[in-house]
């Protein structure tokens, strides 16, 4: 009767062990599946450009460098005393036109120094 009853606990177990295993496999395959579905989707999913995020440094933008790639960056832009070569204002922006900074840059020159520019070379 003992041998019997082992026995008998040893057919449950391994009956209840193989249908874990077949609902751990079923599971697996869901997940799988779901992962798929996931990655289909991401493969075929296009940002618009304007809709683009820089994780490391949200401040900066998309600029093209002179050499005609488009690179995450600021535009640094400064106004030196060539008599003196000193820098007399300086700014760093996010516009990658130096045009406009032009008459910024100049103002701030002349609040810093107290003197306005009589000419100005801008490159």
């Amino acid at each position: 009767a003992q041998i019997e009853a082992e026995a008998a606990d040893k057919a449950r177990a391994h009956a209840e062990d193989k249908e874990r295993r077949r609902q751990e496999r079923a599971g697996t395959a869901d997940e799988q599946a779901v992962t798929d579905a996931g990655e289909k989707a991401a493969a075929k999913a296009r940002p618009k450009p304007k809709a683009q995020a820089n994780f490391t440094d949200p401040d900066s933008r998309i600029m093209k460098n002179s050499d005609g790639a488009y690179i995450q960056a600021y535009n640094a832009q400064a106004v030196v005393d060539d008599k003196h070569q000193v820098i007399t204002a300086a700014d760093v922006t996010t516009n990658p036109s130096d045009a406009l900074n032009y008459t910024t840059m100049l103002d701030q020159s002349a609040h810093n120094t107290g003197a306005h520019a009589r000419q100005a070379l801008v490159d």
